[in-house]
């Protein structure tokens, strides 16, 4: 992965995790359009554009090579002790 993937994980990582915590504001008058923690937009549901783009490549990039990892890696037995 190159560095700029990286830092795309880390934002979409930062973001998830801080609107999984607080969808919308508690405080009406501390809506602001910039997130200061974030970043990006934080009133807005819409991702940026780019960063869209980039996690569509990157998705498709990592499901096919777990689609050949798949392939060539047999499976575990149903009794497989994971201790």
């Amino acid at each position: 992965m190159s560095e700029q993937e990286n830092q795309l994980l880390e934002r979409t990582t930062r973001i998830t995790e801080w609107k999984g915590r607080y969808p919308v504001a508690m405080n009406f008058d501390e809506v602001g359009a910039q997130d200061r923690i974030i970043g990006h937009i934080a009133v807005s549901n819409v991702w940026p554009a780019d960063d869209y783009t980039l996690l569509c490549q990157l998705y498709e990039r990592a499901k096919v090579i777990l689609l050949e990892t798949m392939k060539n890696v047999p499976p575990l037995p149903a009794d497989f002790n994971f201790q």
